[in-house]
């Protein structure tokens, strides 16, 4: 069985412990809350309502609101307490106008649900929502303020408290969202709601998301003006040429259709995504720092010609999802001299649909998904990176072709080193992959089809020392004509475990590294991975003067 260093499992132990009593004391002291709140008939002198429930207009009619759904005198749901349920006001199929206002609503796990309501016949003003949470599916999430396919809703003067999504706005294009404060999780979603006003609103530990589809003509839409994260401003550009953003006055930063920006000096943290790109190019970041962010760092999507350097993410993501970048149908672009620790969800650097990017230099290491992951790539660099102490995969590709790895270190990962599934025509050449818990290098082929997708990629000059420590073999393949050598210079790749002439690769493609190097090589192995252990120790020492 593979050994950690000694001081690992006590310090671990001694985590576990205190998580799960602060764990233990903030679950019962909450299920308490809840108890209490549900058995209370007043709230702060206000008798508590049961929930709202409108599915058509004659349903106003039931709850003899004042008002007639006139636009002159809309229909008044009012001064409502409503604690503890699964909704708490719900509107749907309606044609009459209606406004919420100053109703109090907590603990449920929607608080106002607004659908396919008329355009302009909504408003919800000056409401106070907390502890809007889903508690009963694991990955779900709450919702204070819900609005889905009502266009022209006005959300004004509400405010938010520990929920999950505050305003959650989905295909209601011809809204606003005036004036609100929020505070903490997830802020503000717009998804392909266009022509939409997002002023004023006060935003801290959140920030907004804007999600639609593949069309430059949607985000630049959007009229977004005058509000702030943490105090600092949100920076919402769109259609600017050649400017420098060094001042750090933001708090979050969007770029839509934006060419030719320098982005340096920048401290974007506790918000959703510090920096998130649409549409843009020739987009240089450099000398900033995202922590603590809730999805990404920085996200780039449907963008060219990124260049993001020293720079540091830590902490960016939550649970399953999230990491330090992400890249999405992005092309041309580099990463290179950043630092990627602590980062959830996904781990360290996550691109998905896109081609020809070089990854290099960067320090990835306890992230807890992978260190690095590509997703249906091609062309891609990924050169003199240290994945280090990662929870899955050093490095994974899924369905990604065609890419250089060399020069690199993975150490100590929670799985495998190098992991390729469905992925073919790739170069894994010179690298140092040692101590990772499972197998070396994977080499792993659904065989969907009778098709074989993982085939043709080539292995060879990499030192693979003492991983797998309870197999046979340090590595695996079940693809198709992958080879572990170089056969016109007759090199293979030197392994801790081979004394035999040939050394075997686990799994059915029977392979064989037919020319394995030398065991002498092993002491440079050794210095090699002296530098790493250096550069992780420097790293983990900096962020505790930090702290």
């Amino acid at each position: 069985m593979k050994k950690n260093p000694f001081w690992f499992p006590k310090i671990l132990i001694i985590v576990i412990f205190i998580l799960n009593f602060f764990i233990l004391q903030n679950s019962t002291q909450f299920l308490l809350n809840v108890s209490a709140i549900e058995n209370e008939t007043n709230y702060y002198g206000i008798k508590s309502q049961q929930p709202i429930f409108i599915e058509s207009d004659e349903d106003f009619e039931k709850y003899n609101f004042r008002g007639d759904g006139t636009s002159s005198n809309p229909y008044l749901i009012k001064n409502l307490v409503i604690i503890g349920k699964t909704i708490a006001i719900s509107v749907k199929n309606t044609t009459k106008h209606f406004t919420i206002v100053d109703c109090r609503i907590r603990f449920c796990d929607i608080g106002i649900f607004i659908f396919n309501a008329s355009k302009g016949t909504a408003t919800i003003i000056n409401n106070s929502l907390s502890y809007i949470q889903d508690q009963n599916a694991l990955g779900s999430v709450g919702q204070a303020i819900f609005v889905s396919e009502s266009e022209g809703v006005r959300i004004e003067g509400n405010k938010v408290i520990d929920s999950d999504i505050a305003i959650f706005l989905s295909q209601s294009s011809y809204s606003q969202v005036l004036n609100n404060t929020i505070k903490e999780k997830y802020g503000i979603t717009v998804i392909s709601s266009s022509k939409t006003v997002i002023e004023n609103n006060s935003l801290t530990n959140c920030g907004l998301n804007i999600y639609g589809k593949s069309e430059i003509e949607e985000y630049n839409s959007y009229i977004i003006r005058n509000n702030l994260v943490n105090g600092k401003k949100l920076g919402y550009f769109v259609d600017l040429n050649d400017v420098i953003i060094e001042e750090d006055i933001y708090g979050q930063i969007l770029l839509i259709n934006c060419t030719n920006f320098l982005i340096e000096n920048q401290v974007l943290a506790d918000t959703t995504t510090g920096i998130t790109m649409y549409f843009s190019k020739n987009i240089e970041i450099s000398n900033s720092y995202s922590r603590s962010n809730i999805f990404e760092g920085i996200a780039v999507y449907g963008s060219s010609n990124i260049y993001i350097h020293n720079s540091i993410f830590e902490e960016n993501g939550f649970g399953f999802t999230g990491c330090g970048i992400r890249l999405r149908e992005t092309e041309n672009s580099i990463i290179e001299d950043n630092v990627m620790r602590y980062n959830k969800g996904d781990g360290g650097i996550l691109a998905s649909l896109t081609n020809n990017i070089i990854i290099r230099n960067n320090v990835l290491s306890f992230n807890k998904g992978e260190g690095i992951a590509l997703k249906t790539c091609n062309n891609t660099e990924i050169q003199e990176n240290i994945c280090f102490g990662n929870g899955i995969d050093g490095l994974s590709l899924l369905a990604t072709n065609n890419s250089l790895i060399t020069e690199n270190y993975f150490v100590e990962n929670a799985e495998t080193g190098i992991f390729l599934f469905d992925s073919s025509y790739n170069s894994i050449i010179n690298n140092t992959i040692m101590n990772n818990y499972n197998y070396g290098i994977m080499l792993m082929d659904a065989i969907a089809d009778n098709k074989v997708r993982c085939r043709e990629n080539i292995v060879y000059l990499n030192f693979f020392i003492n991983n797998n420590a309870n197999g046979t073999s340090q590595a695996f393949d079940n693809g198709y004509n992958n080879k572990w050598y170089n056969e016109t210079m007759e090199i293979g790749n030197y392994w801790s475990d081979n004394s035999k002439r040939k050394y075997a690769i686990s799994g059915t493609a029977n392979s064989f590294d037919k020319f394995p190097i030398d065991q002498n090589l092993k002491r440079v192995s050794f210095i090699n991975f002296g530098f790493v252990l250096i550069v992780v120790c420097v790293a983990t020492i900096i962020k505790k003067v930090k702290n």
